[in-house]
Formats: structure tokens, C-alpha cells, sequence
């Protein structure tokens, strides 16, 4: 007899997010898996989004489970700036 367990998508958001600006032009963002009870299998890969005050958006997609950090590069991002994760 072959069973099989089906996967689901994490009930939980990643855990211990951060954002740290590195100057101008690049910031890193870390973070740790959801809580094991949360996750429903193992973590394939993530999605950053990260959106602008002008309301635009830039979406990375990482396809790696076991990666938790981004470091985005490019923009202008400023210190004393208020940036949510």
C-alpha cells in the first residue's frame, strides 16, 4: 500500500522580520520560518513585496526555502524613513 500526505500552504507568517537600511540604494530583510505548527510541510520558497509611498510595488520571488535574507538594491531609500515589514 503507497500513502501520501498532502502539503498545504503555511497558516503562519514568517517569524522575526526585519528590515535594515545598508544606504541610499540598498536595504536587507531577514526573516525566520513560520512556527513549525504553522508551516503544513516544508517551505518551498517565499515572496517579498515591498511597497513604495508612491503606492508602486516590487515583488521578489524566492524560490528556496531554507534562503532569509534579500537584499534589495536600486532605490532610493532614505534614513528616518518609516519602513513596515
Amino acid at each position: 500500500m503507497i500513502y501520501f500526505t498532502l502539503f498545504a500552504v503555511p497558516s503562519g507568517s514568517p517569524t522575526e522580520v526585519s528590515v535594515l537600511i545598508l544606504s541610499e540604494t540598498a536595504i536587507l530583510t531577514r526573516w525566520a520560518m513560520p512556527n513549525l505548527l504553522e508551516q503544513h510541510g516544508p517551505i518551498v520558497g517565499y515572496k517579498v513585496i515591498l511597497t513604495y509611498s508612491n503606492g508602486s510595488n516590487s515583488e521578489y520571488n524566492i524560490s528556496h526555502g531554507d534562503v532569509f535574507s534579500l537584499q534589495i538594491e536600486g532605490k532610493g531609500y532614505k534614513v528616518y524613513r518609516k519602513y513596515s515589514s
